[in-house]
């Protein structure tokens, strides 16, 4: 049950990232002090710093029980681009930094979604 926990911590990070960063937009128009405060670099670091450490937390004992590799691939995937986002967005990537951080908290939360399915199947007919 541990495992349930952190997929749940894991989507509650990827989808509060992903309502900032769709709201950003909006909050850039209405006051353009709170939208750069908001969007400063030190806010997608530290949701970095929470969202990989708990992705891997859940992700690979919820592998080890259910052996999908899809979970794996869609969760680091998604991860990596929140790290890309994250550490490059203000240099070469600036233009796509809100693009692969919605990309990357999608994925996240997906794969948290799928990797608590398929672990509470496996619980199911374990008997865990």
């Amino acid at each position: 049950m541990l495992n349930s926990t952190w997929d749940r911590v894991g989507a509650l990070i990827s989808g509060a990232c992903l309502v900032h960063c769709l709201s950003l937009p909006l909050l850039l128009t209405v006051s353009p002090w709170i939208g750069q405060k908001l969007d400063a670099p030190a806010f997608h670091q530290a949701v970095v710093v929470l969202a990989v450490p708990v992705a891997f937390l859940a992700f690979l004992p919820g592998y080890r029980r259910h052996r999908k590799p899809q979970v794996l691939c869609l969760g680091f995937g998604g991860a990596a681009l929140l790290l890309c986002a994250a550490l490059l967005g203000h240099t070469w990537l600036e233009s796509n930094e809100h693009l692969c951080t919605i990309l990357g908290g999608c994925c996240l939360i997906a794969a948290h979604i799928l990797n608590f399915r398929y672990s509470a199947s496996c619980c199911a007919h374990d008997g865990c």
